[in-house]
């Protein structure tokens, strides 16, 4: 006779092997999520960004040294003297507004005590993630108004010529920012040619930054903007523009100024509580109004005609880097619609028509509350104008490509803007 058939393994082993390999998916899962999540310390090796104490630094030299010419700066000993320094910890916002609703990754509204809450087991084991949800809030003022009287904007930034339109009217321009470490913006450049503060209360952050006139490589795909982490896992060691980037962690009580058009991201290192605030003055005035002059309409599925690379899919919320975000809509996009207006090929889009009533108000605004700056900054700049063309003219002359060469054809903007100390128009290399 044959053996008899040897029974099934006994269900006892059964469930022991599956809850191994169960274990051991999860230890992967983990692994996996640890390597997507985690910061390189060479990654924060870099600093080559000024720190400046207010205590030692003028509006004079401030303008002239930084607004003036683009320059990124650190400002220190500011921010640790406002009230929101002891005001706006962890444990004081949960105390104070645990159950106000702020805004979430731009549609999401949540409790601020259970925000915390999940900002506190993102970094559990298990619950990494490679996008974190981010607080950032455009209302922190109207829905929390003690707080509006516990920071106060330095003294470099008192000119707001956007004020002139009253609060009711002017472009959003102040968020309070909360979120985990892994939590930050990606690559964006500021909308409408501001410039812009950004204060550290609480935590430390990881600043990149490129120049106008160098992009960061490859900070989107397929339309969708990279995390952070995967930014700095791809592209940080192999950039061949790394001379150009600019790089800093602010700690808490330091506030960056980032001038108008430079792109940059902002990574936590830990949770971070800040505030960010959007200013127009002198100096940016003029590109603003050129900018508002535009008539372009946004192409189909752009702008108010739809999604645009930023607006909801990735880490910057639509009322940060979108000039008018009250024209694009949430259900707009999960309906998959064309958020905003449609407007036919011959006729203005909302965010046209939007630029042209705004340009209106704040002339305006500004012919009543400023007047004569306008047409003084436009003399300033046509002068600079045309002592830069007769400077060219006699740079190019018969004789002038045998002294110069082609050095000075090859960026004459930056040459000419140094030699008549014109530099607002276009950022120093550092």
């Amino acid at each position: 006779m044959g053996e008899p058939a040897r029974p099934d393994a006994c269900p006892s082993s059964k469930r022991q092997r599956g809850a191994s390999a169960e274990a051991e998916a999860a230890r992967r899962v983990e692994a996996i999520r640890a390597f997507a999540t985690r910061v390189e310390p060479r990654w924060l090796e870099r600093s080559n960004v000024d720190r400046r104490s207010v205590d030692g630094l003028s509006h004079a030299e401030f303008v002239e040294k930084y607004e003036k010419p683009r320059v990124p700066l650190i400002l220190t000993g500011a921010v640790s003297k406002w009230r929101a320094a002891t005001e706006w910890t962890r444990a004081r916002l949960v105390e104070r507004y645990g159950q106000t609703r702020f805004r979430v990754s731009a549609s999401i509204d949540m409790p601020l005590g259970e925000y915390l809450a999940y900002a506190d087991s993102c970094g559990a084991p298990g619950a990494r993630e490679e996008r974190p949800l981010y607080l950032f809030d455009k209302d922190f003022c109207s829905k929390c108004p003690e707080m509006a009287s516990e920071f106060a904007v330095p003294e470099y930034f008192a000119e707001d010529l956007m004020g002139v339109l009253g609060e009711q009217r002017r472009p959003d321009h102040r968020w309070l920012i909360i979120g985990p470490a892994g939590a930050g913006s990606s690559f964006h450049v500021d909308p409408s040619e501001n410039f812009a503060w950004n204060a550290t209360i609480v935590g430390r952050k990881k600043w990149v930054l490129y120049p106008p006139e160098c992009p960061p490589p490859c900070s989107a795909e397929d339309e969708r903007q990279l995390s952070l982490p995967r930014w700095f896992r791809e592209h940080y060691d192999m950039d061949e523009h790394a001379g150009s980037r600019l790089e800093c962690v602010t700690e808490a009580g330091e506030c960056m100024f980032v001038p108008r058009g430079w792109w940059h991201c902002v990574l936590n290192l830990e949770l971070c509580v800040a505030m960010t605030h959007n200013v127009v003055t002198r100096h940016n005035l003029l590109p603003l109004l050129d900018f508002l002059e535009q008539r372009a309409c946004c192409a189909p599925g752009e702008g108010c005609r739809g999604r645009t690379r930023f607006d909801l899919s990735g880490d910057v919320p639509a009322s940060v880097i979108y000039p008018f975000p009250h024209l694009v809509t949430v259900d707009a996009y999960a309906a998959g619609g064309a958020g905003g207006a449609v407007a036919a090929d011959d006729e203005p889009c909302a965010c046209a028509v939007e630029r042209a009533a705004l340009l209106t108000d704040l002339r305006a605004g500004l012919e009543r509350e400023r007047p004569g700056l306008i047409d003084n900054l436009l003399a300033e700049r046509n002068a600079r104008a045309a002592a830069a063309s007769s400077v060219w003219s006699r740079l190019v002359g018969p004789h002038a490509g045998a002294r110069h060469g082609a050095a000075c054809d090859a960026a004459p903007g930056i040459f000419l803007a140094d030699m008549l100390g014109g530099a607002d128009e276009s950022p120093l290399a550092k």
